[in-house]
């Protein structure tokens, strides 16, 4: 397997084409299940609280539920990386514009909402994302340089809600 995420609940092991899945405490005897996919390739993979999140070659970002079931089909063009924290997604995507830009959308796959949308990222044409990651439904990210960056959209009660904080220099 060429990649290898494990969630809360499950592990997904994944292939160049395929997906596979187990539960950790399964409902059922035959809980395991497999994904196929003929005519796409795998790039990205990320695993929720009850959701696994698979990018592919066609741009396409797959939404399974965790007994197999595909939930939702995305076409979004330039996907990077993808981190999760409970039912949330976040997707980071290059802008293929100028000037260089790579940009955040976060999604509640639990609740089936999109909570940001294509927030350009704080980054410039040479740095590079060391390390992404949420922490108590704030989204991080690390740069090459060292510098961390926090996004605080989900609290209203905040002071600058919606604007890229720098956090450690």
């Amino acid at each position: 397997y060429q990649r290898r995420v494990r969630g809360k609940n499950f592990f997904v092991l994944a292939t160049s084409n395929a997906v596979f899945c187990r539960l950790f405490f399964p409902w059922t005897p035959n809980s395991d299940w497999t994904i196929n996919f003929s005519d796409e390739e795998i790039t990205l993979l990320a695993v929720g609280n009850s959701f696994v999140a698979v990018s592919t070659s066609k741009s396409f970002l797959r939404i399974f539920s965790r007994s197999g079931v595909q939930q939702q089909v995305f076409k979004i063009e330039g996907m990077v990386s993808m981190v999760t924290s409970g039912p949330l997604l976040a997707i980071v995507q290059h802008r293929c514009v100028t000037p260089f830009s790579l940009v955040l959308t976060i999604l509640d796959c639990q609740e089936r909402k999109t909570l940001i949308h294509e927030n350009t990222m704080p980054i410039s044409p040479t740095q590079r994302i060391r390390w992404l990651g949420f922490c108590s439904k704030i989204f991080y990210f690390l740069d090459d340089d060292g510098t961390m960056y926090a996004l605080n959209q989900f609290r209203s009660d905040l002071d600058y809600c919606g604007l890229w904080t720098v956090v450690l220099e």
